[in-house]
């Protein structure tokens, strides 16, 4: 398997979300980058999750670290979900690009593990992915996120660029790949009810990471990112998740679903559990603006949690 090497710049830095920053980026350098208007990020840790508001529509920008996992992997996972394949270098790093429909992702060995960023339009538009035969740091939106994280990165360790060295690491074992964490529209719908026969959430977002599902209560721009969402971690520690979780604020309550040791992270608007198995970690969350609609949040997200489990383990 790929990882970054030991010549790689910083071979031991850290992607992860750290200092309000997502891969050592800011919110606004996203936003300025997708010549958004506004930009929010409902969910960050091993996964950031954005929505970020253009003239033209929205933009979902999914980011991940794992920084113990590795490029074959997730190579792997974009394979047996029929993506297609472009091998790529970006700042003297292994990489990868991979468009499913309007979506396009950009994967790379980077630091102890690895690192993606996912972009799709709505309403479907510009191709985020790199024509082929293109510059891979120009012209294209997915081909500038990556190299400008690798790039911050070169800076920030003052140093330069070399080949990575390949190096090889132990199969992971961990949870099978399913789609959206092995829980359907149809399970979403069950678990949260509908309004007048109209389901409260739609799904908007579907990678090889996890999913997403809007709130319909949003207006406009108003309530963008709150919903459901549920993400798989290949290759990251939950600790890293509780103490993000504790430093919100919220409350935290130890479990175990099925075998698998976790824990539950709640405040008034929001409700979390994170479930490990090896040195994975599958996450559900739900955020409202309006939580006296729902009598319970940490029902839903115990149940899609239960569901996933019977279905991904």
């Amino acid at each position: 398997m790929q990882r970054a090497g030991p010549s790689a710049p910083d071979p031991d830095r850290s992607y992860g979300y750290a200092n309000d920053q997502c891969g050592l980026l800011f919110d606004d350098s996203i936003r300025e980058m997708l010549a958004g208007e506004r930009i929010v990020r409902p969910y960050s840790g091993a996964v950031c999750q954005y929505v970020v508001e253009r003239k033209a529509g929205l933009v979902d920008v999914v980011f991940s670290w794992f920084d113990t996992g590795a490029l074959d992997r997730e190579r792997g996972v974009a394979t047996q979900r029929g993506e297609q394949i472009t091998d790529v270098n970006v700042e003297r790093h292994p990489a990868y690009l991979a468009k499913a429909g309007v979506a396009c992702s950009a994967t790379a060995a980077a630091g102890s593990g690895v690192l993606t960023w996912w972009v799709q339009f709505r309403p479907p538009g510009d191709d985020p992915c790199p024509a082929p035969g293109g510059d891979a740091v120009l012209g294209h939106v997915m081909a500038r996120l990556l190299p400008l994280v690798l790039v911050v990165s070169t800076l920030v360790a003052c140093g330069h660029a070399h080949d990575p060295v390949p190096t090889a690491a132990a199969p992971a074992s961990g949870f099978h790949d399913v789609d959206c964490n092995g829980v359907t529209d149809a399970d979403i719908a069950s678990a949260t009810g509908s309004s007048s026969g109209t389901p409260k959430f739609t799904k908007v977002v579907s990678t090889g990471v996890g999913c997403f599902w809007q709130e319909n209560t949003a207006i406009g721009t108003v309530g963008l990112g709150m919903g459901i969402s549920t993400w798989w971690y290949r290759g990251s520690d939950m600790d890293v998740e509780r103490t993000l979780e504790q430093r919100a604020g919220r409350t935290l309550t130890e479990l175990a679903v099925d075998g698998n040791e976790g824990f539950k992270a709640a405040d008034r608007n929001a409700c979390s559990i994170y479930v490990a198995k090896g040195q994975d970690v599958i996450t559900w969350s739900i955020q409202t603006l309006n939580p006296s609609a729902w009598p319970d949040l940490c029902k839903v997200t115990e149940r899609l949690a239960q569901l996933s489990q019977d279905r991904v383990n």
